[in-house]
């Protein structure tokens, strides 16, 4: 059998768009599309929301929006042929057995590609109907879509094929230099070089291809597949929520999500340390704990309900802590591998144990 490669070869495949042809199953549904971030205000009837969306260049659709308490909820575009509707559903949701998903169901009257300044629609959970309308902000930084590939192949290693994958949505460097060098940096990319070219050029998005070629050393000899993306959350004139995940396949699976909230002006990593108070961070974890003490479980029980969730014990000081508009987020899961459990407190349970510098931050008084 003929090698595939005759000599060890670097060959890079570049996509620069700011125009992307979308593939989608309806003609009349395939626009000029690239990548956007837009973010909405308005109302379910009289229920103030916020929504974020994240709009692909291959039509998918993704998102975030909080409700009047500031708690948070996914978003995705359900798999149809216009891009009409969202599936939402709580982050503070837990997979108990025999429970069904509470989901949500966001129908607009056009399709959400369009640069619409307006949404106008329904909303659709439990039976109930109700009327939406959002109106389009104007976002202070301009974001963008970097994706890489890359590939190589050893023949004297147990990971005979190795394969990377990364996506992120960062800032560009005029619109927050800060900020691009959190996103674009050589933990998250390949080498500096590759940072300088992603910010020169004016494209929304961005997409590498790299093949190494056979008998590489281009790669770190470690595993067959690596994936990371960073993806944007939550956005205010403060705060920053963005999520990292990372997951490898190697000898077995293993896979990371790090929720982490920066101050928005300096570049502050937000923990318990900074957000609370520091004699009243066991009293903070106490008041977590009793509000979930019947989704936990609880040390020296057993619950056929809650076994895949952590224990009460397992949200401590260092847990990860993110931040939304009304409140904060606890996050652990109970072993590798199985579901992460975001706990919610809101500001109102919480603004007592609060640094007063965190309250001026967010503008709570």
């Amino acid at each position: 059998m003929e090698k595939k490669y005759e000599k060890k070869f670097i060959l890079f495949f570049i996509i620069i768009s700011s125009i992307v042809l979308a593939q989608t199953n309806d003609p009349s549904d395939v626009s000029q599309l690239t990548f956007k971030v837009e973010k909405y205000q308005g109302s379910i009837d009289n229920s103030p929301i916020t929504m974020l969306l994240k709009f692909f260049p291959d039509s998918n659709i993704t998102g975030y929006y909080y409700d009047k308490v500031g708690r948070l909820f996914t978003i995705k575009k359900l798999n149809e042929i216009k891009s009409l509707r969202l599936e939402a559903e709580q982050i503070e949701l837990f997979n108990n057995k025999n429970e069904p998903r509470d989901t949500e169901i966001f129908e607009f009257s056009s399709n959400i590609f369009e640069n619409n300044n307006t949404l106008i629609g329904k909303w659709i959970h439990k039976g109930k109907t109700h009327s939406v309308n959002l109106t389009k902000e104007n976002l202070e930084f301009d974001w963008r879509l970097f994706r890489y590939k890359s590939i190589g192949y050893f023949n004297n290693s147990p990971f005979t094929e190795q394969t990377k994958y990364i996506s992120i949505i960062y800032p560009t460097i005029l619109s927050s230099p800060k900020l691009n060098a959190i996103f674009l940096n050589e933990n998250n990319i390949p080498d500096k070089i590759m940072i300088d070219f992603i910010n020169s050029t004016q494209s929304k998005y961005l997409e590498i291809e790299q093949n190494f070629g056979e008998n590489t050393s281009g790669l770190e000899d470690c595993c067959w597949e690596q994936n990371r993306k960073i993806d944007l959350i939550y956005i205010s004139d403060s705060i920053l929520t963005y999520c990292d995940v990372e997951g490898e396949y190697s000898y077995n699976a293993q896979y990371y999500t790090d929720f982490i909230s920066i101050n928005i002006t300096n570049g502050e990593v937000y923990s318990a340390k900074n957000i609370f108070k520091e004699d009243c961070v066991d009293t903070v974890l106490t008041l977590l704990r009793n509000k979930y003490k019947n989704v936990l479980q609880q040390e020296g029980t057993n619950s056929y309900d809650n076994d895949e969730a952590p224990l009460s014990s397992s949200y401590t000081k260092d847990s990860n802590i993110y931040i939304a508009e009304g409140g904060v987020y606890f996050r652990e899961r109970l072993y590798k591998l199985a579901d992460y459990y975001d706990l919610f407190l809101s500001y109102n349970e919480i603004k007592n144990y609060l640094k007063n510098s965190f309250k001026t931050t967010i503008g709570l008084k």
